[in-house]
């Protein structure tokens, strides 16, 4: 069949295999109802986010183009300082089409001038320097950045947070078709919606 299936399940888990992923909550964004959405989920997100760090999950901030903004934060020399591991190759599956296709307008509701105003992550969101993660979304360095983190850490289990579904936590170098395609289970991939 070619249409996404929404599953739910409760179950018991251990945080300490998991990873929190949050991607691309930026301070700005091209589309002024993205910006305004990213806005509106980043004072919940950022309760959930530190609920659950408390709890032992690992928080991994994966900001596409703007890792720059972090060179030579603690959050960031931590994730450069972890050892290299040999990073999977990728077997990439055909995806069933998205169900908003963004190819034309960029998902954007209402018109606007496309380009790249973010500079950083919203500063709603808390990044903890001392025990989070914050990987490039370069191709290449992103699978190993991530990669590094999990082995280290011994994540078994992802849950990508985060906006723009179809776009960013499908596609990007870190996303769900990345790891999917290196050896990640359906079942050990969550998305938490806004």
């Amino acid at each position: 069949r070619e249409e996404w299936m929404y599953q739910q399940e409760v179950e018991n888990i251990n945080p300490a295999q998991h990873a929190v992923i949050i991607v691309d909550m930026w301070n700005q964004h091209w589309c002024p109802s993205a910006t305004s959405r990213v806005a509106a989920l980043a004072g919940p997100m950022n309760k959930t986010v530190g609920l659950m760090r408390n709890y032992g999950y690992q928080v991994i901030w994966a900001p596409s183009q703007v890792t720059g903004f972090y060179n030579n934060t603690k959050v960031r020399e931590r994730t450069l300082a972890l050892p290299n591991v040999t990073v999977p190759e990728p077997v990439f599956k055909e995806v069933p089409p998205f169900p908003i296709n963004a190819t034309t307008d960029g998902g954007c509701d209402v018109p606007a001038p496309q380009g790249s105003p973010w500079k950083r992550q919203i500063s709603t969101l808390t990044i903890d320097g001392d025990k989070d993660f914050l990987i490039t979304a370069e191709d290449g360095p992103a699978q190993q950045e991530l990669w590094n983190i999990l082995v280290a850490k011994n994540i078994t289990n992802l849950i990508y947070m985060g906006v723009h579904e179809n776009m960013c936590i499908m596609s990007r170098p870190f996303a769900i078709e990345q790891v999917t395609a290196r050896g990640f289970k359906p079942s050990q991939i969550s998305v938490v919606r806004e």
